[in-house]
């Protein structure tokens, strides 16, 4: 039986009902939902290898032919997100699966958990902006209900400014939707494109498009509307926000990228300079509110902003070039930044704290976190030959081609900034000596057997990701390169969804 989108997103709904009547059993609720991740992964993988053999998959529901009806669309860009976030998902499950992890999941943790990975999983394969909708706002519910689980003060105030912001971005999101049904009486990604290419925008149009980018930007983290991101990704459970921190922020990017892509060369060139001076901005914002922070969890939440902006950068210029870059750096920066926030919560779990001037001496206690530490931290600051190099490299030779000399010298200086965080991190604390000199006041408590095999398992295998896309750069970056021409091809993507059995 070949495997179907709508198999792909059943299951993690599935995944999450059967862990959700399984809340009275802990050990059978955490297997089964290991199990799903890891059956999700495997389909994940089965898809992906079908999409870039050029399989390209389209699912209309009901039977019901596009642009009627609701169409589940798999190219190589959603393929690769999709088997991404299998990946995410199977080993931050496996973070959670320690002893230590397991006292504050209660029964909802799994279901929740679940839940959140099959939001994610149908904004990357919905064919239509109406179902998009749907699957932020499961993402949307989920993820607060993850958020606040642990009900401490500065959840509820971190929460609240996540809640407010992103459902801004549900109602811009929805006003969108009403305007451009009224401007194009369709919502189906293909017909939308095909639509804006082939008119003249009338102002419900417009209002509908812009709508959609103001929402799209909130979801990713862009400047001016960022903020909630460092006010409350350092106050969720840590493996909550480790999922956070790769997933949530790159639907948003996704959904710009989808929109760029079908609209194509119908998109004003005042609205993709405008994406380039946002994305500086954003670059500029979220790494100098890095510099100026003293705990990790808030220095890698500024930097989550800093490197939506690199990979926004590239739909500003949209070239091939451009877009295989913002494809291999969604890759990169999705696992590399799960990783960091899975060390700190290791560094939480021995010290009792993040605060840098609290801790010390690490790398004397914990060698193979301290190593767990350095690969995504030097790929995050593009350090070769690891993953982060390259990917700021194409953005680099994007800007360079489109002659945009400020664009280079901002992105070089953010990751020189980039570069000077993950070198604090290091020395405060992994390096220096703990500023506490008599050890029995210090917070200390050594992992036990079974948390070394589960976290570090987890971190190994992120970092072995990472070490391998910088190893292996060239089948990646190939990869990226033919991603980044079928976006440009938006044409192609429009005429398989709304006339399948004409393409060959």
């Amino acid at each position: 039986m070949m495997l179907t989108p709508s198999m792909i997103l059943m299951i993690p709904f599935v995944t999450a009902v059967l862990t959700l009547a399984l809340g009275r059993w802990p050990l059978l609720q955490r297997a089964t939902s290991l199990l799903g991740s890891l059956l999700a992964l495997a389909a994940a993988i089965t898809i992906f290898l079908r999409v870039d053999d050029g399989e390209f998959l389209v699912e209309q529901m009901g039977a019901w032919p596009a642009p009627f009806g609701i169409s589940l669309v798999i190219d190589r860009l959603a393929a690769v997100l999709v088997l991404i976030t299998g990946f995410v998902g199977v080993v931050v499950n496996l973070y959670v699966q320690s002893p230590e992890q397991r006292l504050t999941q209660g029964r909802d943790f799994h279901p929740l958990y679940q839940l959140l990975l099959a939001g994610v999983t149908g904004a990357f394969i919905t064919g239509d902006f109406f179902n998009l909708f749907v699957f932020f706002e499961v993402m949307l519910i989920s993820s607060f209900v993850l958020m606040i689980r642990e009900k401490r003060p500065d959840q509820y105030d971190g929460t609240v400014k996540y809640v407010l912001l992103n459902l801004l971005a549900s109602l811009l999101f929805l006003a969108g939707l009403a305007f451009i049904y009224n401007g194009l009486g369709t919502l189906n990604m293909a017909d939308v494109g095909r639509l804006f290419r082939s008119s003249t925008w009338s102002l419900s149009t417009s209002a509908g498009f812009y709508s959609l980018f103001l929402a799209f930007a909130i979801k990713a983290g862009m400047f001016p509307v960022y903020f909630w991101l460092p006010a409350s990704y350092p106050c969720s459970p840590i493996a909550t926000t480790s999922l956070f921190a790769a997933l949530l922020t790159k639907v948003g990017v996704y959904s710009l990228l989808r929109l760029n892509s079908v609209v194509g060369p119908a998109l004003p060139p005042l609205y993709l300079q405008t994406l380039v001076v946002l994305s500086l901005l954003t670059m500029l914002f979220g790494v100098l509110g890095a510099a100026s922070q003293q705990e990790i969890r808030r220095i890698l939440s500024f930097h989550i902003i800093s490197q939506i902006g690199y990979i926004t950068l590239g739909l500003g210029y949209m070239t091939e070039l451009a877009l295989a870059g913002t494809v291999f750096y969604l890759i990169h920066h999705i696992v590399v930044k799960a990783n960091l926030f899975l060390v700190a919560g290791v560094l939480d779990r021995i010290w009792g704290t993040t605060q840098l001037a609290r801790i010390g001496e690490t790398l004397k206690i914990s060698k193979w976190l301290a190593l767990g530490f350095l690969i995504p931290a030097l790929s995050l600051a593009g350090v070769p030959p690891l993953s982060g190099f390259f990917a700021k490299l194409a953005v680099l030779q994007s800007a360079l081609d489109a002659r945009d000399f400020l664009s280079l010298g901002v992105a070089l200086f953010v990751g020189l900034f980039t570069l000077y965080s993950m070198i604090k991190i290091w020395l405060e604390a992994f390096w220096k000596e703990h500023p506490d000199p008599a050890p029995t006041n210090r917070i200390h408590r050594p992992l036990t057997l079974a948390e070394k095999g589960w976290m570090g398992g987890a971190i190994a295998l992120f970092a072995a990701w990472t070490f391998a896309m910088g190893f292996g750069v060239g089948p990646a970056m190939e990869f990226a390169h033919r991603t980044g021409k079928d976006l440009m091809q938006g044409e192609a993507y429009i005429q398989k969804v709304l006339n399948p059995r004409r393409t060959p």
